[in-house]
């Protein structure tokens, strides 16, 4: 994992002391060396910090950052799967070799090669790049199809800033304010979905799938390439597959998991892989240790709150070694908070971000830099709990998803009303529906769209960002199988029934019934539990922070009104949870505020 940035100023040249105590924010996200420099008259400011994974620890800068011609730089996040076969068959054919052997290498003198729409074509991997075209004043920015990779983008009259996290950015322009909207919204969704917006005013994500031109001259752009992930769905494959035999589907899963276990382990470098007993993380775990051993397998336990992590041992029987286990407790989960918070520069999109905190912490003390996880699975695959409720027969004008669709729990805010939001939620779904508008039966429509919006919208906002954001406090790369292109491209294609069986027999695989027979494979019906859910103390450690029980911030900046009564636990606790969660962020961003 590294940190990109890249400023542009627009009224004359920037100062470097300035923006390099930006760039000093993204450090753990590249502890092992970084770069900087000032071009354009001084206009142009690209700084990374690097987490070197492949190639040379530290190369020398000139030598793979920029294209043997000259013409292009580039800074970069990421990890290109398939560089070495672009390598080979386009760069060496040119005699364009790459000393450093890495994919930054290969990357920037592709654009030479090739042009950067072309090059950005023939990119399998998680990245997120900006490549300056000096002779042609040009800025290239560039993010991956599955958003592996975040990237924010920030434009005023002063200033267009591109970051890897929204800190460098405040960092530069102090004076960009909370949007309130965002945040209120966040009390009408289940978590804090913010696939293309952030909690700041004007600071966005670049989308996915997308490579940006920006013309330094007149600071114009235009967007070269747009894409998503229902270019990966093909109704004549889909209907092919409804055709199969499940244990035929299941033998090209096995498959499709072993190249991307190979693709995805890495070697010359320690990783982990994360185990907690549940059906993704398990298989993930099995896959890639038969490709090429973790150096540990791991796993958190949060002691009275899960059954499964704390009851590893016929888990490790089948792998054939221990599993290492962090104990998280209330004060653990609390003292994480602070630099959590600060990282993600807004409320908490879940609580599991704080875990993912502390699993990152546990993975760098091993002395790995790449965890492997099961982000992706549950969305793809249909593994929640409430997808069992799917069973309308006609078509909603709406997303009726607790995770990517609207949530009410009866708060109320002085002089606003979630009109945007709910017109918002409406047109993505009308926009998802058209990805599987083929399917002849309603129900499976339905099965099929939902879990599309909750991949490209919760997936997005929460699993990744995670993974992201909170590895990157311990120096951590994550990586997931489940978000492979062609684990993707598998699963996106699977039949609705072999994703949430409702009229099965077998109760325990009514939800990802494809999924649970690859797990039964590997081992045994047995270990197949019910699903627990992500566990944590986010309520416990929020009291901590919050003591009193009051939330003048929320009050005071968003114009709270009401909070409702519950009369079930679990609406109550959701409540909570989210009073707390913004409260604090508020405390700490309160200038901005």
């Amino acid at each position: 994992m590294c940190g990109v940035l890249a400023v542009i100023g627009k009224r004359g040249p920037l100062d470097l002391h300035h923006c390099s105590g930006a760039l000093e924010g993204l450090r753990l996200r590249g502890p092992d060396f970084s770069f900087e420099e000032l071009v354009l008259d001084g206009r142009l400011y690209l700084g990374q910090t690097v987490l070197s994974i492949v190639g040379e620890s530290a190369p020398v800068v000139d030598t793979y950052h920029r294209s043997r011609n000259r013409q292009y730089n580039i800074v970069y996040n990421g990890e290109i799967y398939n560089y070495r076969k672009l390598q080979r068959e386009i760069l060496d054919a040119k005699g364009y070799h790459c000393p450093s052997d890495t994919d930054t290498e290969m990357l920037v003198n592709l654009h030479e090669i090739a042009g950067p729409a072309a090059a950005y074509d023939q990119l399998e991997g998680m990245f997120a790049y900006i490549t300056h075209d000096a002779p042609r004043n040009k800025l290239y920015v560039g993010r991956d199809l599955v958003c592996e990779k975040v990237l924010y983008r920030y434009e005023d009259e002063q200033y267009v800033i591109i970051s890897s996290e929204i800190g460098p950015i405040l960092k530069i322009a102090p004076y960009i304010r909370i949007n309130r909207s965002v945040l209120k919204e966040y009390f009408f969704t289940r978590h804090l979905l913010t696939p293309d917006v952030s909690v700041f005013e004007g600071i966005e994500a670049v989308p996915p799938g997308t490579l940006y031109e920006y013309d330094l001259t007149d600071f114009s752009s235009r967007n070269l390439r747009s894409s998503d992930l229902g270019g990966f769905v093909d109704p004549d494959v889909l209907e092919f597959n409804r055709r199969r035999d499940i244990e035929d589907l299941v033998d090209e899963l096995e498959s499709v998991m072993t190249t991307a276990a190979e693709k995805i382990a890495p070697s010359g470098v320690d990783f982990c892989a994360v185990f907690s007993g549940g059906v993704d993380s398990s298989l993930g775990s099995r896959f890639v240790s038969e490709v090429r051993q973790p150096k540990e397998l791991i796993s958190l336990v949060f002691p009275g709150k899960d059954n499964i992590s704390s009851q590893l041992a016929p888990f490790e029987a089948v792998m054939g070694r221990d599993i290492l286990t962090v104990d998280v407790s209330v004060d653990s989960f609390h003292k994480t908070l602070d630099s959590v918070y600060k990282s993600v520069c807004a409320p908490l999109p879940t609580h599991s971000f704080v875990s993912q905190a502390i699993l990152s912490q546990a993975v760098r003390e091993t002395g790995a830099k790449v965890v492997i996880g099961g982000d992706g699975g549950d969305e793809l695959f249909g593994g929640y709990e409430f997808y069992k409720r799917l069973l309308s027969r006609s078509y909603p004008s709406t997303n009726p998803s607790i995770y990517s669709g609207y949530v009410d729990l009866g708060f109320e805010f002085e002089g606003w009303e979630p009109v945007n939001l709910i017109s918002q939620i409406k047109q993505r779904w009308l926009k998802h529906s058209e990805v599987y508008e083929f399917e002849p039966n309603e129900r499976d429509r339905i099965i099929q769209t939902v879990l599309y919006s909750d991949t490209v919208i919760q997936l997005e906002s929460t699993g990744i960002r995670a993974g992201d954001t909170m590895s990157m406090l311990h120096s951590i790369e994550p990586r997931s199988l489940f978000l492979m292109w062609d684990v993707m491209r598998f699963a996106l294609n699977l039949p609705a029934k072999l994703k949430v069986d409702s009229h099965g027999l077998d109760e325990l695989m009514t939800t990802r019934p494809a999924l649970k027979h690859l797990f039964v494979r590997k081992f045994g019906r047995e270990l197949l539990f019910p699903k627990q859910g992500f566990s944590g103390f986010p309520n416990e450690a929020g009291r901590i922070e919050v003591n009193d029980g009051r939330y003048p911030l929320v009050m005071e900046v968003l114009g709270l009104q009401r909070v409702p009564e519950y009369s079930n636990d679990e609406s109550a606790r959701a409540a909570e949870w989210k009073l707390l969660n913004t409260e604090i962020f508020l405390r700490k961003f309160r200038d901005h505020a």
